[in-house]
């Protein structure tokens, strides 16, 4: 009797009725899919897209930004799409905001913000006559220009020296037009700062300097010099210098001295002190050497000097030169403490003990008995600190807490550097333990300068890669929050993934909400990519990767189409279709069109969705929204996809409607359209008649034929009951297309043939003919799927329980058929 029950009825049953709820407020369900021919139960839960629980979810707060960013970035979207971006007043009124925060608190801007800025900027003076001054005084687009030229040596961001050249330009243009008359009887003269043009030039040659254009910024101050910035004597030099020195360029740093003397800027210590420092630094001694004996015009190298010389010597192992430049220090007509300290520090390395660095003392002590309390030398802390230093750079850390005795003895306690030093060396060591007792000492020093905090955040690192507990890293964690420190971009990484593991969803809000506002664009990456490599571990189960899932996409809405399309593939290979689709609708509704779904897109979608085991109703969802996205064209991978998810979703006649499609484009089918359309024969109604009419196209246009899809050509025919046929073309496969029958095609036709009776026949006669790879087939292992002719009869193909379905259950060799799109 057929069943009055429709398909639509038991759909809505489990649907409603059968659904548990599951964490983060998604409803869960599970269920088997039966299509007309051998396709394998759906065993892990899956869940609907629009299956949501009536408890709201926490949403994810973003991260806090600086006043008027918000606006500059929404204006920055919006011109990216053309369309219409906030009023005049309210981008202008933002673009100074911002730059007057960042500007009150000595903070440079990041190489995206640089980029929105110069977008913003450039609407704001497109703007032009409607506005006066574009809605930006002179105050305002200098305080920008100061903060531009924030750039940190090693980044070199065009984005900055782009954004500093419009604004100097603007501030150059309204100076030469006389806009400034007013302002000029403003400033103040004496304090310092110069007239209009200094103010204007002196950043923004700082931001050519450390943006690696030290050429234009030597010609701006030789422009500038005898006219505006001759009382600041050599120091707009110094950033040239130093430019080209980085640059390695040492001819330009010749030639620029000598345009420094024809201003009549003799050659001080502390230019020689940039040139030989630079040089030291590098390694590089025999340049070192040469700029150090380079005479200069008046005084003698600085302190800083002979230091940075001194440690070239001792890591180069020079000691004969060294000692040169060791005994110019007693030349000096002043010798103060830290001339001391070099002394004991040069003669450590040497290899003085310290039971001899002690005596050097006592004789320091006697030699400065006479002095005034003002002048007398007395061992401290930073003398003791300077020799653990060198003992920790030669990796001896007995000598090291030699060290620190030796000071105990003169009765000096470490202090927050001593303790620095211990916590520093352990942790090149991996000595954790020594590490954390190092930082509970610190903790009792004053650390006011915060020099601490990129150790302890290099602390906290160390202890989550080793596994410690969790409570040893949030401690320091909450000590950190109590100083109102900034956490590094690895340490908010790993503290990211610890919480992740923890499922602490609110934790990492407030994480990523305090310390994502100042991260450049490489470091939202790299904290990005903690979630992408958490969410694509199959260690952590659906639920935590959903979870890591919906932190990670509002806090990274610029996330690229290619790492969002792994994500949703990575999904389907979880058998969770509801998470693939929901993320796809996430990046149709992307403003931005390089963010939205591409062709290559939609048929990774439906590939991944057919492995996935099909899902109808999302199936129609996506492909409508395909029919209305005006962007794409479809192409033959597009069309593939189709017909694996139809095929999929046990529509297989409709799947073969896309093949029609490809065999009447003008880029025509692929390999993988001939053996994806074959399989979709498989169940088709009249399957065997499209089969033969692509096998004859094949014939008719001498096509060779690949391995893959003479088996798929075997299972189409025997999908549809075709055995003699099927039989021949395996018998006479050798001679028809030059290979042996395998497990592949054999095994495919066994899977194909419906029903068990007719499986057992197939499975008789491979025994017979060919029993070594029937025994090859047996050891690959079987699946249990389910076929619903009879259900289809009576009305019933549909989602049911196992236990109604015991009645189709085969099974079939577990051998690999899938096939890209």
């Amino acid at each position: 009797m057929r069943s009055h029950l429709t398909r639509h009825v038991f759909r809505q049953l489990t649907q409603c009725a059968l659904i548990p709820e599951l964490k983060p407020g998604v409803r869960l369900c599970q269920r088997a899919r039966i299509t007309r021919h051998s396709f394998l139960l759906q065993t892990g839960p899956r869940r609907g897209i629009f299956g949501f629980s009536r408890k709201r979810p926490k949403e994810t707060r973003l991260a806090e930004t600086d006043p008027g960013y918000d606006t500059l970035r929404k204006a920055n979207s919006l011109l990216a799409i053309g369309a219409r971006p906030p009023p005049v007043e309210d981008v202008a009124e933002a673009f100074a905001a911002f730059f007057r925060y960042r500007d009150s608190i000595s903070l440079s801007i990041r190489e995206d913000q640089a980029q929105i800025a110069i977008a913003a900027y450039s609407y704001l003076k497109e703007a032009g006559p409607r506005h006066e001054g574009f809605g930006l005084s002179n105050v305002d687009i200098r305080r920008a220009l100061t903060v531009a030229a924030h750039i940190p040596p090693d980044e070199e961001s065009p984005m900055h020296r782009q954004l500093a050249t419009m604004l100097y330009e603007e501030l150059d243009r309204r100076r030469l037009a006389s806009s400034e008359a007013k302002e000029e009887e403003e400033v103040d003269l004496s304090d310092g700062r110069g007239s209009i043009v200094a103010r204007n030039l002196n950043p923004y040659i700082k931001a050519l300097t450390l943006s690696g254009r030290p050429a234009e910024a030597q010609g701006l101050v030789e422009r500038f010099f005898e006219s505006d910035l001759k009382q600041f004597n050599y120091r707009p030099w110094l950033g040239v210098i130093n430019s080209f020195l980085r640059q390695e360029q040492g001819d330009e740093v010749i030639r620029t001295l000598s345009i420094m003397k024809s201003f009549g800027i003799p050659f001080v210590p502390r230019v020689h002190e940039i040139i030989t420092t630079s040089y030291a630094r590098k390694g590089d001694l025999e340049s070192t050497k040469r700029w150090y004996n380079t005479p200069l015009d008046s005084g003698v190298p600085n302190l800083a000097t002979d230091r940075a010389v001194l440690e070239l010597c001792i890591r180069e192992h020079d000691y004969q030169w060294g000692d040169s430049v060791f005994r110019a220090i007693f030349e000096k007509d002043e010798f103060p403490k830290d001339a001391w300290n070099l002394v004991f520090r040069w003669s450590a390395a040497k290899g003085k003990g310290v039971d001899e660095i002690e005596r050097m003392m006592e004789v320091m002590i006697r030699k400065n008995a006479d002095l005034p309390d003002r002048s007398r030398v007395v061992p401290d802390m930073s003398m003791i600190n300077d020799l653990i230093e060198l003992a920790m750079s030669k990796d001896d850390p007995y000598t090291a807490e030699r060290y620190v005795v030796l000071g105990q003895k003169w009765k000096l306690e470490p202090d927050a550097r001593t303790c620095l030093l211990q916590l520093e060396y352990r942790l090149k060591v991996g000595d954790l333990d020594g590490a954390r007792a190092a930082y509970t000492s610190l903790r009792t020093k004053d650390t006011s300068d915060d020099q601490d905090i990129p150790l302890i955040n290099s602390l906290l690192v160390a202890l989550y890669e080793k596994g410690e507990s969790y409570n040893a890293i949030m401690s320091i964690v909450e000590d950190l929050s109590e100083r109102r420190a900034l956490l590094e971009i690895p340490t908010v990484a790993a503290l990211c993934q610890l919480h992740l593991r923890r499922g602490e969803l609110d934790q990492i809000n407030a994480l990523l909400s305090t310390h994502m506002g100042n991260c450049s664009t490489s470091q939202c990456e790299n904290i990005r990519d903690v979630f992408v490599k958490f969410i694509l571990d199959h260690k952590n189960s659906d639920v935590q990767a959903w979870d890591a899932y919906t932190i990670f996409s509002p806090i990274f809405p610029d996330t690229p189409t290619s790492i969002r399309t792994r994500l949703m593939s990575d999904f389907f290979s979880r058998g969770r279709i509801d998470m693939g689709t929901h993320l796809f609708g996430h990046m149709r509704q992307q403003i931005k069109p390089s963010l939205r779904p591409t062709a290559a897109t939609y048929a990774e979608y439906f590939q991944g969705m057919a492995r996935a085991g099909g899902d109808v109703e999302l199936l129609h969802l996506v492909h409508n929204m395909l029919k209305v996205d005006t962007e794409i064209e479809p192409n033959t991978r597009l069309y593939n996809g189709l017909m694996l998810a139809y095929t999929a979703c046990g529509d297989p006649g409709r799947a073969l409607r896309f093949w029609d499609d490809i065999a009447h484009s003008r880029e025509g089918p692929t390999y993988n359209s001939i053996q994806i359309a074959l399989q979709a024969c498989e169940a088709a109604p009249f399957g065997e008649r499209h089969a033969r009419d692509i096998w004859a196209r094949l014939k008719r246009l001498g096509i060779q034929v690949p391995r893959e899809i003479y088996a798929a050509y075997v299972g189409a025919l025997g999908g549809q009951g075709e055995f003699k046929e099927c039989i021949g073309l395996i018998e006479g496969a050798e001679a028809e297309a030059g290979f042996k029958p395998d497990a592949l095609m054999i095994g495919t036709f066994y899977n194909t043939a419906p029903g068990q009776y007719n499986k057992e026949q197939v499975e008789a006669w491979a025994k017979d003919r060919y029993p070594d790879i029937w025994k090859e087939l047996l050891a690959l292992g079987k699946t249990v799927v389910y076929e619903g002719d009879a259900l289809e009869d009576a009305g019933l193909e549909g989602e049911l329980d196992d236990e109604d379905l015991t009645f189709n259950r085969v099974g079939v060799f577990s051998i690999d058929r899938s096939v890209d799109a």
